[in-house]
C-alpha cells in the first residue's frame, strides 16, 4: 500500500485514524494523494479510478463499479454508534430495537 495512490477521508474520520494507527503499528507509512470529506466523495473518486480508498464494512454500499476487499486489520477495531431523534424514542421499531440492544 505504501506505493499506491491512496485516498483518505478527512482528519477526524475514525476509519482514517484506525488505518493510520494500524499502519504505524506495522511500521508502515501511508500517505494519501487526495484527502476528501465524506465517504460519498471517497466512493466517487475511487469509482473514477483516482486511487484506493478505505471504508468500514458497514459503509461499503452496493456500487458495481467498486471491488471490495477485506483487510486483516490485526487488532484494529471500530466502535459503531446508534443515533436516533429523542422525539422518536417511542416509535415502535425504535423502541423494539433499543429493547433488543439492552439484552
Amino acid at each position: 500500500l505504501e506505493n499506491l495512490p491512496l485516498i483518505f477521508r478527512e482528519n477526524g474520520s475514525h476509519t482514517r485514524e484506525t488505518l493510520i494507527s494500524e499502519a504505524l503499528r506495522q511500521k508502515k507509512e501511508l500517505s494519501p494523494v487526495i484527502e476528501v470529506t465524506g465517504r460519498e466523495a471517497l466512493h466517487e473518486l475511487v469509482a473514477n479510478g483516482l486511487g484506493i480508498g478505505f471504508v468500514s464494512h458497514a459503509e461499503i454500499g452496493q456500487d458495481p463499479r467498486l471491488i471490495n476487499l477485506d483487510i486483516d486489520t490485526g487488532k484494529a477495531e471500530m466502535t459503531e454508534t446508534l443515533m436516533y431523534l429523542t422525539a422518536r424514542k417511542e416509535v415502535p421499531v425504535i423502541r423494539a430495537f433499543l429493547k433488543a440492544a439492552e439484552k
